[in-house]
């Protein structure tokens, strides 16, 4: 019975989460030019293009999507987890998934901001400098920026959960363990940067490095 009782518990709670990023999504794809603004459209001078179509109604639904499965619902469904784990938890687990909750809301938020704000503002004037008048013309298309950015967003979502991953396994005792899985560790980061970066040697650099990084600071904000 009370096995049912929980199943239960777990189907309304998935049910919430659906609905959640389903509301999410069509208010994104209602505003979805401001997304294309806050994502840093406004520093890219020159007009967008696109050569199918389809292509540019399948970027929005890209846009939406990933802003309203993930950007927005991202908290919301770590609450929903929290209230059904909640009944079997004792109060100073209790208290100790809500320290977890609120720093990965906090880390959370403070990278989106910090991405949205500082890193693609500059990622784009950066790049856009090249443009020369004489010989080189900037000329963006619309999908290509778009999966540039949803690639961006899935790897600042594995950057933002090393950290608690790291306070998680501390708190729960398995610190050491994780650190003799380190090297596999390394290489799931290696895989995940593999997946998201372009095919050169540089990007994957690019995505790998700053991932390492944040793991062995983690490590060593934890020791």
């Amino acid at each position: 019975m009370k096995l049912l009782i929980h199943l239960n518990e777990l189907k309304y709670r998935c049910y919430y989460i659906l609905i959640t990023q389903i509301i999410n999504t069509l208010i994104c794809y209602y505003y979805k030019e401001h997304i294309l603004i806050w994502i840093g459209l406004q520093h890219i001078k020159n007009n967008f293009i696109y050569t199918n179509i389809t292509e540019a109604f399948v970027s929005y639904i890209y846009i939406s999507i990933l802003f309203g499965s993930l950007v927005f619902s991202i908290p919301i469904i770590i609450y929903h987890i929290y209230l059904f784990l909640l009944p079997g938890l004792y109060k100073k687990d209790s208290l100790l998934f809500k320290s977890w909750i609120y720093n990965y809301i906090i880390i959370y938020f403070m990278v989106y901001l910090i991405l949205f704000y500082i890193i693609i503002p500059n990622i784009i004037i950066f790049f856009i400098s090249y443009e020369t008048k004489e010989l080189l013309i900037f000329i963006p298309k619309f999908q290509e920026y778009v999966y540039f950015i949803l690639k961006l967003i899935i790897y600042i979502n594995f950057c933002t959960c090393i950290p608690i991953f790291i306070m998680i396994s501390k708190n729960l005792g398995y610190y050491n363990y994780i650190i003799k899985l380190r090297p596999y560790i390394f290489m799931f980061i290696f895989l995940i940067s593999a997946i998201l970066s372009p095919a050169d040697l540089i990007s994957f650099i690019i995505f790998a490095l700053p991932m390492i990084i944040l793991l062995e600071f983690s490590i060593f904000l934890v020791i």
